[in-house]
């Protein structure tokens, strides 16, 4: 290589050109270093070539550094691909974009197409999301603010991907934004598992559905036949199989009812109900009176809500009866003076449920699980395991907050804050 960078050096001087190269030379040590070494022909006065005049640079550290650059370049591309995101980064002032090659290849573009225009990108944006990105861009343009959102692509091929573009500004010493840079996501195979994750999920929910009413009639009519059947009933013996019979009959029905309401819950779409708290919690302490232990627990009401409300009666009533039964069904039956406190009121745009009671109450590190499906704290004490699943559902569907507060022995408060969807009416 050197040899042949000479014959070309001597070539160029003779043919009176200046020239460049880089040789890698071998230093007394034997090292191997690279030069740089620049050349022009030596002329004398009478304008001819009598030799040569050159310059001799170690660039040996600035190879090595290149040389790390290089690898470094590589192994950033081969994560690129690994993990599916690519970057690319954009000149305000040229408008125009460099890409990685895996930027590139997520829109199905030839990696040495490295500079794409913004109009250029805007066009492989899906129709049907080009108005909610631009709304993005705007509003980020406008703020100078980072960018996280998820959007639709169509490649040239007209395959359609999904991608998650993650964007912020650059700024200069003054402040002044010079460029973006920024991240293309491939999220489609994630995008298309949930897809079919939802349709799976939805047919399992109609199938719970349609078979959860299935079963009441059958139901019901075992329970009707037990009631009928059992005064008839002069044995003791049987008279307790037949009690026992009716209250797992009874403990099915609630679960199917429970069952049936989660999945009404999560269809729940009407929010333009009037309500009046005081006659929905007592319209709910009324389907309590004959239960066991309701009798022996204080109940307080207290609403200082004095404005219409609008929202989902359906779904109030289930927060409502789920939290009075629990208050019921885990009260502390060793101690006197059982209570239970409902407050109503409104917080600015909130409104605010406060249900405290002083029973038996959970241990601190069951409390993120009592909202569980299925989920039982107390296995002494009979239940679905819903009624708090379905509580937290109906929170959601409102886009509310519930939070818990509960010691062993000490009771427990539920607190749930629901945004007014409708105005108060004065």
């Amino acid at each position: 290589g050197y040899n042949r960078q000479i014959e070309k050096s001597m070539l160029e001087r003779e043919s009176n050109e200046s020239g460049k190269y880089e040789v890698e030379i071998i230093s007394k040590s034997g090292k191997k270093k690279w030069a740089l070494i620049s050349g022009s022909p030596y002329i004398d006065k009478d304008g001819k070539i009598i030799g040569s005049i050159g310059i001799h640079t170690d660039i040996h550290s600035i190879k090595e550094v290149t040389r790390i650059i290089h690898e470094k370049k590589l192994k950033l591309d081969k994560a690129q691909s690994v993990a599916r995101f690519g970057s690319w980064e954009l000149n305000l002032e040229s408008k125009n974009a460099v890409w990685s090659d895996e930027a590139c290849r997520i829109y199905s573009l030839e990696n040495d197409v490295n500079e794409v225009s913004f109009k250029s990108w805007v066009s492989f944006i899906h129709p049907e999301d080009l108005k909610y990105v631009i709304s993005i861009l705007r509003a980020s343009h406008s703020t100078r603010s980072e960018t996280s959102y998820e959007h639709r692509i169509i490649c040239r091929k007209g395959i359609v991907k999904y991608i998650r573009s993650v964007s912020q500004y650059q700024f200069d010493n003054n402040g002044i934004p010079y460029g973006i840079f920024g991240i293309f996501h491939d999220i489609t195979d994630r995008k298309k598992a949930e897809v079919k994750l939802q349709s799976a999920i939805k047919e399992l929910e109609a199938f719970i559905y349609r078979v959860s009413h299935d079963l009441k009639s059958p139901l019901a009519s075992i329970q009707g036949l037990i009631e009928v059947t059992k005064d008839e009933i002069k044995d003791e013996i049987s008279a307790q199989y037949f009690t026992m019979i009716n209250d797992l009959a009874q403990k099915l029905d609630d679960t199917l009812s429970d069952l049936i309401k989660s999945m009404e819950i999560k269809d729940t779409e009407a929010f333009n109900d009037e309500i009046n708290f005081d006659e929905l919690i007592q319209y709910n302490l009324n389907k309590f009176q004959h239960v066991k232990g309701y009798s022996s627990l204080k109940i307080d009401t207290n609403n200082s809500l004095s404005t219409a409300y609008f929202s989902s009666k359906y779904l109030l009533n289930s927060i409502i009866q789920n939290l009075i039964g629990n208050a019921i069904k885990f009260q502390n039956f060793n101690c006197e003076g059982s209570f239970l406190k409902i407050n109503v009121s409104r917080q600015e745009e909130k409104i605010i449920l406060c249900f405290e009671d002083n029973g038996i109450g959970v241990a601190s590190h069951m409390q993120d699980k009592i909202f569980d499906m299925y989920f039982r704290a107390n296995g002494d004490i009979q239940g679905s395991g819903l009624g708090l699943y379905l509580v937290k559902k109906a929170v959601e569907k409102f886009n509310g907050e519930i939070m818990v507060n509960s010691e062993i022995g000490e009771g427990i408060t539920f607190k749930i804050i629901l945004p007014i969807i409708q105005p108060l009416q004065e």
